[in-house]
């Protein structure tokens, strides 16, 4: 008996997604920059988008340990892993860069352009600003140095994808001293997960090799 492959999303349908998403997304910016009265429009979509950038960048740190790791959960197939690692790294820094436009149209303290791109050119709290714009830059060398896998010596294009650490070292330091009071448990167990993944990768046992591969 024949299988019916599984439904998936169409391409135009997929198009039809994203035009969807980005028309919302506009249409929040340019409420934010024209001012809403009493509604915090950039206010909500900085909190909503940081968020949900650090939380994706928090499972594809997790994710990415995870699919090296010696004795990672047998019901994490690899393959799946590092596809949902690399989509969630690709969500991450796309919510970043969303988060940092909010930024131009924030109603306290709007910043320049400038000032979002460049580390420690903010107007309002300079270094907290600097630490994420820090961290979703050095994503952004991450992410597109694998896309440009191929093309690197392998050695440069791993130093390169370690810099997924420090990124999310940065985030976190951006989000705990910037955000929201209230989302201090989700870093903390975001750091949790990503260093109790990274301890079960460091210091499980390796694999022993065959006597025929060993030789």
């Amino acid at each position: 008996m024949s299988l019916l492959p599984a439904p998936r999303l169409s391409s135009r349908g997929n198009d039809l997604l994203a035009a969807c998403l980005i028309f919302a997304l506009l249409a929040a910016w340019l409420l934010a920059w024209r001012g809403t009265g009493d509604l915090p429009v950039a206010w909500l979509m900085l909190r909503a988008t940081g968020l949900a950038a650090y939380l994706a960048l928090a499972l594809s740190v997790i994710f990415g340990v995870l699919v090296a790791a010696p004795a990672a959960p047998s019901w994490l197939a690899r393959a799946v892993s590092y596809g949902w690692h690399g989509l969630l790294s690709g969500f991450a820094l796309t919510a970043g860069s969303i988060h940092g436009l909010f930024l131009l149209v924030d109603g306290q303290y709007p910043q320049t352009l400038a000032a979002v791109l460049i580390p420690g050119n903010a107007s309002f709290k300079p270094l907290e600003v600097g630490l994420g714009t820090l961290g979703l830059e050095t994503l952004a060398l991450v992410y597109v140095s694998t896309l440009w896998r191929k093309h690197l010596p392998r050695p440069f294009w791993k130093g390169l994808h370690l810099l997924a650490y420090p990124a999310f070292l940065l985030t976190t330091l951006h989000g705990l001293r910037l955000g929201s009071d209230h989302a201090w448990p989700l870093y903390l167990v975001a750091c949790g997960a990503a260093f109790l993944t990274l301890g079960l990768r460091l210091f499980s046992p390796r694999s022993v090799a065959s006597p025929r591969t060993a030789k």
